[in-house]
């Protein structure tokens, strides 16, 4: 499956805005992410710069008219999952 960039951005949309809706976190602009596109960058950098606890992280594969959204909640100071 081949990475596809056409449904980068909306999926970052949905997905924040998902986030949005829980009363535990604190959700950024999806754009300001967008900085780091394509660059090499540890998760603590990240969340050290742009000011937040969790990153939203992962991959969108395309095969024929199938699309796979991969993505993981990572805790930025520990470079992990929250959940374990």
């Amino acid at each position: 499956m081949a990475d596809s960039g056409a449904f980068r951005k909306p999926a970052c949309y949905s997905k924040s805005t998902e986030l949005a809706r829980l009363s535990d976190f604190f959700v950024i602009a999806p754009n300001s992410s967008f900085t780091y596109k394509g660059k090499a960058a540890k998760v603590q950098d990240v969340g050290r710069e742009l000011g937040v606890m969790y990153v939203l992280e992962g991959e969108i594969q395309k095969s024929g008219n199938q699309v796979r959204l991969n993505v993981q909640l990572v805790e930025a100071r520990a470079d992990r999952d929250p959940s374990g």
